[in-house]
């Protein structure tokens, strides 16, 4: 577990910020500890996000090869890449606790690397 990751969750834990960026955190997996805030509505696991406040619903969703992109009038995107400096995560697994963010609105991640997503997300 990166050292990054759990210095960003225990902050979270105190502010019950809306947001964790656990973007560029060199994590392969979810870490356990996200499941415990419950308060979260937007969580990035990749190397940035859209931010929620410039977006209007999506126009379409686009099936490409290795993942699937949502697609928004451009004018009203706006992309903030991670400040994060670790490595980029290569997130495999998600994990049970997951379950526990029924607050979730957005969700951030690199899809490459997911071997099995499970039942609660699909």
């Amino acid at each position: 577990m990166s050292e990054l990751a759990l210095r960003l969750i225990a902050e979270n834990k105190k502010t019950k910020a809306k947001l964790l960026d656990l973007g560029n955190c060199d994590l392969t997996e979810v870490p356990e500890e996200v499941g415990e805030l419950v308060w979260l509505e937007e969580l990035n696991l990749s190397q940035g996000w859209f931010s929620n406040s410039e977006m209007v619903n999506p126009l379409r969703l686009e099936y490409r090869e290795h993942d699937i992109g949502i697609v928004y009038d451009e004018s009203y995107k706006k992309w903030i890449d991670t400040s994060n400096s670790g490595g980029i995560n290569q997130i495999k697994s998600i994990s049970k606790s997951f379950k526990n963010l029924k607050n979730i609105k957005w969700l951030y991640v690199d899809i490459d690397f997911i071997e099995i997503p499970p039942p609660q997300i699909v």
